[in-house]
């Protein structure tokens, strides 16, 4: 299962559906707040994580999964991020992708973490 978390709802649909195409079960989001209150990770999973939500900051919202004891692989995404940010997402997350990103790098990047189960 793939979490999108994404204030866009343009990229969380246009994500999923790819996604879904190349045979990923997806669920996405655009609240912050929605995501966390349904969260219950699964096992080959992971959250895609934009940094730059008006709701609550991507850092944030991994603060709290490590709050609750929820263990899972995140991907961060940023089309707007400062140098420190970037590098705080690298050092903390599985993964970041700078938008615009390729469907090959995001798919790299989700094969680290999740199988295609048929």
């Amino acid at each position: 299962m793939i979490f999108i978390l994404d204030n866009e709802s343009s990229i969380c649909e246009s994500t999923k559906f790819l996604l879904e195409v190349l045979g990923f079960q997806v669920k996405d989001y655009t609240s912050a707040n929605l995501f966390l209150s349904e969260i219950k990770p699964i096992d080959n999973s992971c959250l895609l994580l934009n940094l730059s939500m008006p709701e609550m900051h991507g850092f944030q919202v991994k603060e709290q999964l490590v709050k609750r004891q929820l263990e899972l692989p995140v991907i961060y995404t940023s089309a707007h991020c400062d140098p420190e940010s970037i590098q705080r997402a690298r050092n903390e997350g599985d993964c970041f992708l700078l938008k615009p990103y390729t469907s090959g790098d995001l798919i790299d990047c989700i094969h680290k973490f999740v199988q295609v189960t048929v």
